[in-house]
């Protein structure tokens, strides 16, 4: 009879380490998992953003026109010919001297989102507040 104690205690070990390299392996890829997840929710936020940017911008352009045809300003996107872009949504307040935005993504969080304004008028208090008129502030 051959004595197989040895091989039995040698494979034990050899199946430890495999079993160690395993789980060694799934951490890994479970934190590249969630660096990766990561940095693409940082990368949708950012293009979120500059939707909003894009859209207030595109909104004073249109005003601008619009002032220049009627000596006033107006709240309706049907007047400025303006439609904000999927997923987003612009609040406009207007005045004959002066208009104020606010624009939001359904793709970020609540209290997240870019304003401005122009002229005689006041400006947005949320979901941030700029400084003075013409200047496009985001929360992020």
């Amino acid at each position: 009879m051959r004595n197989e104690q040895g091989f039995v205690i040698v494979e034990l070990l050899m199946q430890g380490l495999i079993v160690a390299g395993f789980v060694l392996v799934t951490s890994l890829v479970g934190v590249h998992s969630a660096v990766a997840i990561s940095t693409v929710s940082a990368s949708r936020d950012q293009a979120h953003f500059a939707t909003l940017r894009w859209d207030l911008e595109n909104l004073d352009a249109r005003q601008a026109i619009y002032y220049s045809d009627e000596r006033a300003y107006s709240s309706s996107s049907i007047d400025l010919g303006f439609t904000p872009s999927e997923g987003v949504t612009v609040s406009v307040v207007a005045s004959p001297r002066g208009w104020a935005a606010t624009a939001t993504h359904e793709g970020l969080g609540s209290g997240e989102g870019c304003a401005m304004y122009f002229g005689a008028t006041a400006a947005p208090k949320s979901p941030v507040t700029p400084s003075h008129p013409g200047e496009l502030v985001c929360t992020s």
